[in-house]
């Protein structure tokens, strides 16, 4: 009975034996695939064929048999510490998916992602995985996969096939600045790209021409502001037409920001700006359409023209929207402006007419979900509130910021990244003539003022709103044929 352990125990010890001898030669030379690794194996290769045919100048006969042999077996032996290392490796991960419990449920044996590769990409670092788990369970599992890997996931996709998971992490010993103050240096040359802070893997920024329009939410204190007055001042840089909404008695949007373009207090000055860039709109669709291009860009350039790109911004979209307490007369001005907000939404994402929407109260009621569904890139501050989280980014992450004055959360589709936003002081504001402000025209004002010339006398602020001002059914009922763009 004692043999048959003793047998029994050898058996395991020599299959043991082999079983680390085959898997490391085995994983040593899938490890040869590496373009280092194999240039590295071919030297040592050369080397112990070099030392085999030199042999008999430098060995004594003592040695020879046993020191032949080490020499033809120094390229295996490469391999071989190769294929240790990559199960070392193996196991490593294994221990750390084991802790959190991340395991292949649809087999019976338990099948932990299996690593592949981790390579450095800039500060960040790209892990890659072989496994039944889908890239749903991935996502869900997120933050547990980043507790084991000891990082913060940037993204998560599939490789080359399905079974291939590619995660781009940061340390967590990384840490973001807790203030980085704007420059005008700072600014994207590229006419459509707006840059708003830094996140770990690096500038945070967007293309207006591809997402046209931009929701900024944030309690008070959080930043949002400071975030839409540095979007609004490289608006101006850019030399775009401003116009600024601002419910609050016009403190936000002082007499400075007043040379760049129009203050709007009140919610029936609001319809008729509305209305006129509502009808601006309409006009530009036609003028693309007949000139077959696809955004303002491409006109400006085909036409060899400066048609104006317009900046909408509104510090707080609830003190435009919000019908609470409201007046029959004011719900139905309120009802009016939501109307031709989402319409501008809708229809001006290729005609360079751009809403910056900021809200400290996001409110399914107020940012309806035809008005929400055309903001694209969402700026998200820190909310307690989960429900206001959930109402800017559909989920909770908002609630799990730190508490820092300009930390922000970017949301673009699936593309979700932890920043800090710059820090822009109304100081920085310098006159127009100072930087050369030139903005290019609109199609309405520009009508406006050849019918003036044509009367031979000067257009006046008051005519001129005269001649913008109309109504929704009068906007609708414009024959464009009638119009000669010039």
């Amino acid at each position: 009975m004692r043999n048959n352990n003793v047998n029994v125990l050898i058996e395991k010890v020599v299959g043991g034996f082999f079983r680390i001898i085959f898997l490391g030669l085995f994983y040593g030379i899938y490890k040869l695939k590496n373009r280092v690794n194999f240039i590295i194996f071919l030297v040592v290769s050369l080397a112990a064929v070099s030392l085999w045919l030199n042999f008999d100048s430098y060995s004594s006969p003592y040695h020879y048999d046993i020191s032949v042999w080490m020499v033809a077996l120094l390229p295996i032996f490469y391999v071989y510490v190769l294929g240790i290392m990559r199960i070392s490796s193996i196991n490593f991960y294994n221990i750390k998916f084991e802790a959190i419990n991340f395991i292949d449920r649809n087999r019976r044996r338990r099948r932990y992602p299996l690593f592949i590769q981790r390579k450095k990409e800039g500060i960040g670092t790209k892990y890659i995985f072989k496994s039944l788990i889908p890239i749903r369970d991935w996502e869900t599992y997120k933050h547990r996969v980043e507790t084991a890997l000891d990082g913060e996931i940037i993204n998560i996709s599939e490789g080359k096939t399905k079974k291939l998971i590619e995660i781009s992490m940061i340390s967590s010993r990384f840490k973001l600045e807790t203030s980085i103050k704007w420059e005008n240096k700072l600014l994207n040359p590229k006419e459509s790209v707006y840059v708003v802070g830094k996140s770990k893997v690096g500038e945070i920024c967007f293309d207006i021409n591809k997402n046209p329009h931009i929701l900024i939410a944030g309690t008070t204190g959080s930043g949002k502001s400071v975030i839409l007055i540095c979007l609004l001042w490289q608006a101006v840089l850019k030399n775009c037409l401003i116009y600024m909404f601002d419910f609050k008695g016009g403190v936000m949007f002082s007499k400075i920001y007043e040379q760049f373009g129009e203050v709007v207090t009140e919610r029936s000055h609001a319809i008729q700006v509305f209305e006129s860039l509502v009808e601006e709109n309409a006009k530009r669709l036609k003028l693309f359409r007949d000139l077959e291009v696809e955004n303002i860009g491409e006109y400006n350039a085909k036409a060899k023209d400066n048609l104006g790109r317009i900046c909408v911004f509104c510090d707080e979209i609830a003190e435009m929207l919000d019908a609470k307490g409201a007046t029959k007369e004011e719900k139905e001005q309120m009802d009016t402006i939501k109307g031709l907000v989402s319409t501008l939404a809708r229809l001006s994402r290729a005609t360079g007419i751009n809403l910056f929407m900021g809200t400290q109260r996001p409110d399914a009621n107020i940012i309806n979900g035809q008005i929400k569904n055309n903001l694209d890139v969402r700026l998200c501050g820190r909310f307690s509130d989960k429900t206001a989280s959930i109402i800017v980014l559909g989920n909770t992450y908002a609630t799990k910021l730190d508490n820092i004055p300009g930390r922000f959360i970017y949301q673009l589709g699936n593309n979700t990244s932890q920043f800090q936003a710059y820090f822009f002081e109304k100081a920085m504001i310098k006159n127009k003539e100072e930087i050369g402000y030139n903005p290019g025209y609109m199609i309405t004002k520009k009508k406006s003022d050849s019918a003036a010339q044509n009367k031979n006398h000067l257009v006046t602020e008051t005519e001129s709103k005269t001649f913008e001002k109309g109504s929704t059914q009068d906007i609708a009922a414009i024959n464009f044929d009638n119009f000669d763009f010039e």
